[in-house]
């Protein structure tokens, strides 16, 4: 199973990675592979790809989020300048639902400044039924305070955790990424499963969400004082 995270870039499991025609199709020409130990670089000679290594247990074991680490940014440079030739890239594990997608969400926070609840609602689009491990939310979130360190300027609330085109790096292609997660939400029962996992990737990375009052509007301190006996007769019935 594979799944496109923009145009050029798709993240997969093994039967995508073994799968020739899905390759060529898409024009694939770099693989990332988090699984080089239970997954061979079979299309090395007979397509010509380029394949990347990058071991990964289902139990990140390993430093691997961070600005610092060569290895991920390496990923994040190959990425991008395969993309700037028009060279698509597929980033692919065992299961495709926690190694992959992790690296996938790191990408998107570290290219476009995003935070973690950002990136992963974009990715659950994508992919609905991935499943990160704990291991890899943690260093995940200890991502999100690197960029926010590193690019004060950049990184605001609202850059970071806000759907808003406002923001956006006009040099990049965020604001297509906006309109297709916007897009893709804006069914009804798209809408309500992006809403309830809004909140539970909320509640996962950030703690429990905070309690919300629910207020009549003709009981709100602006209309009692407008239309005092129209409020309290509502109010009283």
């Amino acid at each position: 199973m594979s799944s496109k995270i923009k145009d050029g870039l798709f993240m997969g499991d093994m039967v995508a990675a073994q799968d020739a025609d899905f390759l060529q199709l898409n024009g694939i020409m770099h693989i990332v592979n988090c699984v080089p130990r239970q997954v061979p670089n079979i299309f090395q000679q007979s397509l010509g790809l380029s394949y990347t290594a990058c071991d990964l247990d289902e139990m990140l074991r390993r430093p691997f989020f961070d600005l610092k680490n060569r290895e991920f940014t390496h990923i994040i440079q190959l990425i991008d300048r395969a993309l700037e030739r028009t060279e698509s890239v597929l980033v692919h594990s065992l299961n495709g639902i926690n190694r992959s997608p992790s690296i996938m969400i790191g990408y998107l926070m570290v290219k476009y400044c995003w935070g973690l609840d950002k990136a992963h609602e974009f990715v659950m689009t994508k992919r609905s039924d991935m499943k990160l491990h704990e291991s890899y939310i943690d260093q995940l979130c200890s991502l999100e305070a690197q960029i926010q360190e590193d690019r004060p300027a950049r990184a605001t609330e609202r850059q970071l955790y806000e759907w808003s085109t406002h923001t956006a790096d006009p040099k990049t292609d965020e604001v297509v990424l906006i309109h297709t997660f916007l897009n893709s939400t804006a069914v009804p029962d798209a809408a309500g499963a992006t809403e309830r996992r809004r909140i539970e990737t909320g509640r996962r990375f950030h703690g429990p969400a905070q309690e919300r009052k629910l207020t009549w509007i003709d009981q709100t301190p602006e209309m009692v004082r407008i239309y005092p006996l129209v409020c309290t007769f509502t109010t009283c019935h």
